[in-house]
């Protein structure tokens, strides 16, 4: 799925960039690790924060599930996780993870979800209660682009020196 802060659901959804719900936030902070040649698997460190205490409850009743999608369109890898849990750490192939990675955090319903109800959702949407079908989208972060670059690739610059030397003819040069 394209993150669009336009989209329209036909029910509330949390998100940032739209009213749907008058108070609180989906944050997730996400960390990534370092990997070394030698790594198989590259860690993944998230923290799915909700601010609607109704929509943390259906986590924690086991009504919904918190989704990290894994995208690396340079190895045309996409990968996603899930966990009930607020801290968790995801590991994936190391091998395919490199160059531009798009990371996206959803709370997905992993059942159906019947008469929900929150005060703090837009009236726009009435006064509920909802209903959520299974794999509806209640929370939603935009992607999160990171870039990874392989050590053969890393900057030389430390390597190198530079120095002028006067018996060499402006525009010379050597290493």
């Amino acid at each position: 799925m394209k993150f669009d802060a336009q989209k329209s659901f036909g029910y509330p959804v949390l998100r940032s960039l739209n009213n749907d719900y008058i108070k609180g936030a989906f944050q997730p902070s996400i960390k990534l690790h370092k990997v070394t040649k030698e790594d198989v698997s590259a860690k993944i460190e998230c923290r799915f924060a909700v601010g609607v205490p109704e929509l943390q409850r259906l986590v924690d009743e086991g009504q919904a599930l918190f989704t990290l999608v894994l995208d690396c369109r340079d190895t045309f890898h996409r990968e996603s996780f899930t966990t009930n849990k607020n801290d968790m750490t995801f590991k994936c192939d190391a091998s395919l993870v490199r160059g531009e990675l798009s990371i996206e955090c959803y709370l997905i319903a992993c059942k159906a979800i019947r008469d929900f109800k929150c005060s703090w959702v837009h009236s726009d949407f009435g006064e509920g209660p909802f209903d959520f079908e299974q794999g509806n989208v209640l929370a939603q972060k935009s992607p999160e682009i990171f870039h990874t670059r392989p050590d053969k690739l890393k900057s030389i610059e430390g390597y190198i020196q530079l120095s002028v030397d006067q018996n060499l003819a402006d525009g010379e040069w050597y290493f």
